[in-house]
C-alpha cells in the first residue's frame, strides 16, 4: 500500500509499484521507472526505497547466518572486512526525460545514461553471488549508455564489506572491464571504487538509491568521499595492474579529457540483491550553463506558514540559510512560486515582499529580529480589524492587481502588500 498511498495523496495516475528484490530493490525501481517513461506509461516518475528496522527477528537471522559485522563497522574492500552493518534510511528521486527537464527549467542533479538488471540464476546457494552475472549487468548498462568504459572514472560499488562478497564483486568488475576495454586494456588505475555503506551502513532495500544520491552529491561538489574503514586491500582482491583503485581519502573528482574536450564526470552504481537480482546504473553530471534571467517584476511575494510559532521561526531561518548558500543559483520567481503553490498552508503565517535574493535575505533577518518593516507582514500586526471589512478590502486588492499592466511600479508593490495582509489573515488565494 505504500506506493499506492503516495499516488493517492499526490493524485498520480501512472504505474504505482512496490518492487521487492531485497538489496537491489531501489535500483530496480529506478530502472523500472526509466522503462515506464520510455514506454510512454508516464511522463515522469518517483523512484526510491525505504529501509527501517522494526523488529529484531531479521537481525538475529542474519547474525546466525554470519552476514553481519561483529565489530559493528563496514570495511568495504579491506582485509579486515568481517560482514555488513544494517542501516536505516529512505531516498527518492524524481526522473523525467532530459529534454523535458531542460524545457521546464528544472534543477538537474544528474543524467541517467543507461541502466540494466538481471539475475544470477542457479548458484551454490540462493544468496551466493554470480560474478559473471554481475559483469553482464555492468556491460549491458554501459552499452545502453552508449559511452566508453574508460570515460567512467568512479564506480559506487555494492560493497557490503563481507570477506567473500567484496572479492566476488571485484571479480565481476574485472570481467566487465576486460570485455568493455578490449584492446584499450588499461593498467593505470584511474577508476575509483567506494561504497556509501561505509558511511551509513547497508540500507538493504534503499541501498541502491543511497548509492545514486551519494554519486549525485559527489558530482555536485566535484569530490569523491573517502571509503571509510579502508586501510589495506583484501588479499583476495587483485587490485594491482587493474584499472581500479580504492578511494581511501577525500579527493577531487577529476574530469577526464578526450583530446582537448573535457568529458562530463561519469559513474556507475552497482546494487546486488542477495536473492540474485543485480542492477547497475550509469550516471553523468549535468553541466549547468548559467543564465541570468531578468526579473519580470519589480517585487515578489514570499509566504511562509507553519503550525506553531517556533516551527515558523525555524522555517524562516532555514530559508534564509538556504538563500545564503545558493544565492548565485536562485531564480527569485521560482522561490516565490514554490512557497505559494508547492507547500501546504498552515495557520501561523508570515509574508515578505522583496525585489531580489539579497533583499529577501535581509527582510527575513528583520522578521527574525522582530523589526518593523512595511514589506514584512505578520498576523499579529493586523490588530483587531473586522474580518469582513478586511476580506472585502483585500478582495478588491486581489482584483486590482490583475489589472496592473506594469509590474515595475510602486502601485504593484503596494498591491502585493495588501495581498500579504490577506494571506497572513488566513485566506488562501489563487
Amino acid at each position: 500500500m505504500i506506493p499506492n498511498r503516495i499516488s493517492y495523496y499526490y493524485n498520480l495516475k501512472g504505474p504505482s509499484l512496490e518492487i521487492d528484490n531485497a538489496c537491489s530493490g531501489s535500483i530496480t525501481a529506478l530502472h523500472t521507472a526509466c522503462q515506464s517513461i520510455m514506454n510512454g506509461d508516464c511522463e515522469m516518475a518517483l523512484a526510491g526505497g525505504v529501509s527501517i528496522l522494526l523488529s529484531p527477528s531479521r537481525q538475529i537471522a542474519f547474525s546466525q547466518m554470519g552476514m553481519l559485522s561483529p565489530s559493528g563497522s563496514c570495511k568495504t574492500f579491506d582485509r579486515s572486512a568481517d560482514g555488513y552493518v544494517r542501516g536505516e534510511g529512505a531516498g527518492i528521486v524524481l526522473i523525467k526525460p532530459f529534454h523535458k527537464a531542460l524545457t521546464d527549467g528544472d534543477p538537474i542533479h544528474g543524467v541517467i545514461k543507461g541502466s540494466a538488471i538481471n539475475h544470477g540464476g542457479k548458484t551454490f546457494t540462493l544468496t551466493y553471488p554470480n560474478p559473471d552475472a554481475q559483469a553482464d549487468v555492468i556491460i549491458e548498462a554501459v552499452n545502453r549508455a552508449n559511452v566508453s568504459f574508460d570515460s567512467i572514472n568512479y564506480i559506487e560499488a555494492h560493497g557490503t564489506g563481507t570477506p567473500k562478497g567484496d572479492p566476488i564483486e571485484f571479480e565481476g568488475l574485472m570481467r566487465a572491464s576486460q570485455v568493455l576495454l578490449k584492446e584499450k586494456a588499461k593498467t593505470k588505475a584511474q577508476c575509483g571504487l567506494g561504497s556509501v555503506k561505509t558511511n551509513i551502513g547497508h540500507l538493504e532495500s534503499a541501498a541502491g538509491i543511497a548509492g545514486v544520491i551519494k554519486v549525485l552529491m559527489a558530482m555536485k561538489y566535484g569530490k569523491l568521499p573517502e571509503n571509510l574503514g579502508y586501510h589495506q586491500i583484501n588479499p583476495k582482491i587483485p587490485i594491482d595492474n587493474s584499472p581500479f583503485s580504492i578511494v581511501d581519502q577525500l579527493k577531487e573528482w577529476e574530469s577526464l579529457k578526450d583530446g582537448e574536450e573535457v568529458i562530463p564526470r561519469r559513474a556507475g552504481v552497482s546494487s546486488f540483491g542477495f536473492g540474485g537480482t543485480n542492477g547497475h546504473v550509469i550516471l553523468e553530471e549535468h553541466r549547468v550553463v548559467k543564465k541570468t534571467k531578468k526579473p519580470s517584476k519589480s517585487h515578489y511575494f514570499f509566504g511562509l506558514s507553519a503550525k506553531t510559532d517556533e516551527s515558523l521561526k525555524q522555517k524562516i531561518m532555514d530559508l534564509k540559510n538556504w538563500l545564503e548558500k545558493n544565492s548565485d543559483q536562485v531564480e527569485i520567481a521560482d522561490v516565490s512560486a514554490t512557497l505559494l503553490f508547492g507547500r501546504e498552508l498552515f495557520k501561523k503565517r508570515v509574508a515578505v515582499i522583496a525585489d531580489g535574493v539579497s533583499d529577501l535575505r535581509e527582510k527575513l533577518a528583520a522578521v527574525l529580529e522582530n523589526q518593523e518593516r512595511d514589506e514584512c507582514i505578520r498576523s499579529n500586526m493586523l490588530g483587531n480589524e473586522d474580518w469582513n471589512a478586511l476580506s472585502k478590502k483585500i478582495e478588491k486588492a486581489a482584483e486590482a492587481i490583475k489589472e496592473i499592466k506594469n509590474c515595475h511600479t510602486v502601485k504593484y508593490k503596494n498591491q502585493l502588500i495588501h495581498l500579504a495582509k490577506f494571506y497572513v489573515a488566513g485566506c488562501d488565494f489563487e
